[in-house]
Formats: C-alpha cells, structure tokens, sequence
C-alpha cells in the first residue's frame, strides 16, 4: 500500500485525481551534459521502479495505448533551454532519450528574451531561430510559457508546427507578463497550438497578483535596508512579521481558473486550450486545487458552467494528444522532404 508523500504529487493522489498523463519536466540543478543526462537516466530509472504506475511515452500513440493499459503516461520535458547548450546537436541526441518539449527560455539565453527580463535580442535571436526550425524538424513541441511577448509573436511567425504554453493564464483578466495577451491568443488558434491553464495563485487573481507585487517589493526593501545597516536584522524580521499580519494572502478559488479557462476559450477555440497546473512548482496554492488530487473540482466547475462531456475531454488531454500529433506528421514530412 503506498501512502501520499511531502508535495503536491504521488501514486495515490495522481490516481485519485484520475491522472493519465504528465508533462514531466526533467530537471537537473547543473546545466552541464552530465547533469543534464543523470536527469534522464533518473526518470528512466523511476519508470523501472515504478512500472505498474508509470511509462515513458515517445508519441501521441504511446500515451493513448499507456492509458489504455491503466497507467500514467510520462511525456519529458525540459523548462528551460539552457541544457540544450545553444546546439542543436543537443537537442537531437535528447529528443532520442525522450525529449519532447522545450520551454525556449526559463529567464533570457542566448536563443530568446525571458517574460519578466530585459530584452537582449529583441525577441528570438538568430541561434533561437535555428533552434526553433531543428524543433521543428524533430518533433520537439516549443513551449512558449516564460517567454516575452515579442517571443511569442517571432516564433508563432516562423514555426510549422503547433506550439504550447505549459502552464500560462491569460493577460485580458490578470496583466502579469507570464500570462498570454489576447492577440497572441487568436494566433494560437490559426497556429492550431494550445494554451494549458496555470494554476498560479498570482497568474488567476488581480487581488493576488498585486499582494504578490507587494510581498516582493517589501522584501526587497527590508533586503536593500538591512544590507545598508539601516536596520537590524531583528528590525528586518519584525517589519516582515507586521507586513504579512496587514497584508494577508487573498484566496483564489477554483472559479477564477475556470474564468481563464473560459476566457481563453472564447478567444482561440475549445480546441486550443489545456490544463497546466504547475503542481510542485509553486508554494502558494489556489483552494480547491492544492495538489493533483483535486483535479476534479476544476472539471466539476466546469460542467456547472455547461462544458459538454466531449470539450471536458478536449480540455483534459484530447487538445494536447492532437498537438503533439500534428507535430510528429510536421517532423516526419519535414525529414522526408530533407530526403532523410
């Protein structure tokens, strides 16, 4: 009998939130080859471990026939392209160990400008180009989530296959960077991608976005004041104590990602749009929603507010599945017509 564990993730819950498949982000702390392998070999090694629960999918097909069996489907990722090392050699040699998405920058690289950074390239750089069209060419998705705007727009210019945004909101109703802004929205659906909803306390609520912005900025100035011996540390702990007893956390509800869901639904398409919940990636959490478990509630919302059986199905994994297979034809056309 397994138990749940520390976290927002394990065997028990996933299946009781009736998980199916993950975008599993392979991660290592170091960004050399090194790391970034012993990474993979982790996650092949928890698939070894834990069989009866889980496998690494390659394709859409892989997933399908997985859940078919009963288990969970792990779909690699990587949030960052750093590990890529700017060379599409990496890339390739990754994608036959599994890669299948890439985050094109976690802050600003050499390929592209990070959301919340200031702007190197004005965008996607001449390299990030090139690694745009070899993700192409190989099947690997590009994940827009964490990108500036111009980002969105230069890649959505020149891409030929779908993209995603792994786990962003929308901009219309909460105007944080890392949100996606109505126009960028319309092109997804020409583009055929998908936006896969956040569930970022910050990215969901106005209320929440702003105490966050305060809660930072009140950090960083109890930092900037101790480190100028203006005050003590104790002095530094006792303003932070006051801060946060005047400044509660705002709750944020299961409805107000259901707002998102919704909204970007009527911008780019019942077809265009997922779940991406972020789940051991944030510390603060929306209610209703804490851990993988609680997934239901969010559909349940949504059947509330009128979503058919047939679009909650699109929603959980039916939108993604069909991105992730028109860029697999994308890569095999590309490849053929290469005469590869």
């Amino acid at each position: 009998m397994r138990s749940p564990t520390a976290g927002d993730t394990d065997i028990p819950r996933l299946h009781q939130g009736g998980v199916g498949a993950i975008l599993m982000n392979v991660f290592s702390r170091e960004k050399s080859t090194k790391d970034t392998l012993a990474a993979f070999d982790f996650l092949r090694e928890l698939e070894a471990k834990y069989g009866d629960t889980f496998k690494v999918a390659a394709t859409a097909a892989d997933v399908r026939s997985i859940r078919k069996a009963g288990r969970i489907a792990l779909i690699p990722t990587m949030e960052g392209a750093g590990r890529l090392e700017n060379s599409p050699m990496m890339l390739r040699t990754l994608h036959r160990l599994g890669l299948r998405a890439v985050t094109l920058a976690y802050q600003t690289n050499d390929l592209a400008d990070g959301s919340d950074d200031a702007p190197r390239h004005n965008g996607l750089s001449v390299l990030g180009r090139t690694m745009v069209a070899e993700m192409n060419r190989t099947g690997v998705l590009i994940d827009l989530s964490h990108v500036s705007t111009k980002v969105m727009n230069d890649v959505l210019d020149i891409t030929t296959a779908p993209v995603l945004f792994s786990h962003s909101s929308a901009r219309a109703i909460v105007n944080v960077e890392r949100n996606v802004p109505d126009a960028v929205l319309a092109r997804i659906s020409q583009n055929g991608g998908i936006v896969m909803i956040s569930f970022v306390p910050y990215f969901s609520s106005k209320a929440h976005a702003e105490w966050a912005k305060g809660t930072e900025s009140m950090s960083d100035q109890i930092g900037k004041d101790f480190e100028a011996k203006r005050i003590t540390e104790a002095e530094g702990d006792a303003r932070w104590t006051k801060w946060q007893k005047d400044n509660p956390e705002p709750k944020v509800g299961v409805g107000e990602v259901a707002d998102h869901i919704e909204h970007v639904r009527r911008i780019a398409g019942v077809d265009h749009i997922g779940i991406g919940s972020d789940f051991d990636g944030i510390s603060n959490k929306v209610t209703g929603l804490e851990d993988v478990s609680k997934f239901p509630n969010l559909f349940a919302e949504l059947r509330q507010r009128g979503w058919s059986e047939n679009d909650l199905a699109k929603l959980a994994g039916e939108n993604f599945l069909r991105v992730m297979e028109v860029a697999e034809k994308t890569a095999a056309a590309t490849v053929e017509a290469e005469g590869r």
